[in-house]
């Protein structure tokens, strides 16, 4: 029978072999028509998982003040754009495009203008410039050029690159090779003096170099993962643990790059082709407050939760092809988009908190 989880939503691999519905489940068929509810993510011109990454990164931009800094041509890279008044519509286009994008309508289409938008206010200002809303654009734009006929993933070849080129830049720059990059970022950008103090019981530059190497080693290692099949679900989980490791020691989101990233790390992620049999046992306590929250917000049916001694009276092949236990509440975690946004919640949340934080990481390291 076919596994009911996708290695990425643009191309089925051999690879993946998760828990596969039983026949009555496999029956119930998906929403047809898109919901206009924010947090359903089926029924639409986009997989679940690759339209969920797009909501995370539209509803980031505007949660991050990114529409207001949108800008007015300034030294632009194209001469056409000087003096044409595009801040009101880039700002318009934007926020129309994501309340589009929210309610399930057009996805692709929004998906395209959300992602011409963010070209066109980079290409009107030298300033306005960064790496990290570039990629944004980038991820965006892709989304919409979704076909269900393409081979592979647009997002994880552009994944690829961008990893493949930071580590390749960071090999072709001296500073980088030698230390010297870390050493000066970390004592004069970031000001831990207690780095410089740690650092003075090795050899000159000896740890800096270390981390400096570790950095590309990382980078290199993640641009191999996504581009290996069956390496990308560790390379998932190296990034999270990269990104998140970065933003605690830093204090920083790099822009848009933390919560770009992990959201395109979601649309290239497996997700259920098809409804999830999830067994539970009704005497376990504390259990059934998450399990009927959980039922609440599965709003593209996507679960379909069995008593575990109803699924034995149906014959060994449910319990077989079936989470059980505690897998069975982490997969329902996985695969409900309100999960995302509540984390997305929480990283926005601390954001007023980040000098804080930078002031007691100057303390402490």
């Amino acid at each position: 029978m076919e596994s009911p989880l996708e290695e990425s939503p643009l191309e089925e691999s051999p690879l993946e072999h998760g828990p596969v519905p039983s026949p009555d489940v496999l029956a119930r068929e998906r929403p047809v028509r898109a919901s206009w509810n924010p947090l359903a993510v089926s029924g639409t011109a986009l997989p679940p998982n690759v339209l969920l990454a797009a909501k995370l990164i539209a509803v980031s931009f505007i949660a991050t003040g990114q529409v207001q800094a949108l800008p007015s041509p300034f030294l632009p890279f194209v001469a056409v754009l000087d003096g044409l008044p595009l801040q009101p519509v880039l700002q318009a286009l934007f926020l129309t495009a994501t309340t589009a994008l929210l309610l399930n309508r057009a996805v692709r289409t929004c998906c395209l203008v959300l992602g011409a938008t963010l070209f066109v206010a980079l290409l009107s200002s030298r300033l306005y410039f960064e790496n990290n809303r570039t990629f944004t654009a980038c991820v965006l734009f892709l989304t919409g050029l979704y076909e269900p006929r393409q081979r592979h993933s647009l997002i994880r070849l552009q994944l690829v690159v961008l990893y493949f080129g930071a580590a390749l830049n960071k090999v072709l720059d001296p500073d980088w090779r030698s230390g010297q990059f870390f050493e000066n970022w970390v004592t004069h950008v970031l000001q831990y003096p207690g780095y410089a103090r740690f650092s003075a019981l090795l050899p000159p530059l000896a740890l800096s170099a270390l981390l400096d190497w570790l950095a590309i080693a990382t980078e290199a290692a993640l641009a191999l993962g996504f581009l290996v099949p069956r390496l990308r679900r560790p390379a998932i989980v190296l990034g999270v643990l990269w990104h998140t490791g970065l933003l605690l020691i830093t204090g920083r989101t790099f822009g848009m790059f933390y919560y770009a990233l992990l959201s395109s790390y979601v649309a290239v992620a497996a997700w259920p082709r098809a409804p999830l049999t999830l067994l539970y046992t009704p005497a376990r306590r504390g259990a059934g407050g998450l399990r009927s929250l959980l039922q609440r917000l599965d709003f593209d049916h996507a679960l379909h939760w069995v008593r575990s001694d109803a699924a034995a009276a149906r014959g060994p092949g449910v319990r077989a092809n079936a989470y059980r236990g505690l897998a069975a509440y982490v997969a329902a975690l996985r695969y409900t988009p309100a999960t995302y946004f509540v984390l997305l919640l929480g990283v926005l949340m601390l954001r007023p908190l980040s000098q804080v934080y930078r002031s007691l990481l100057m303390k402490l390291a």
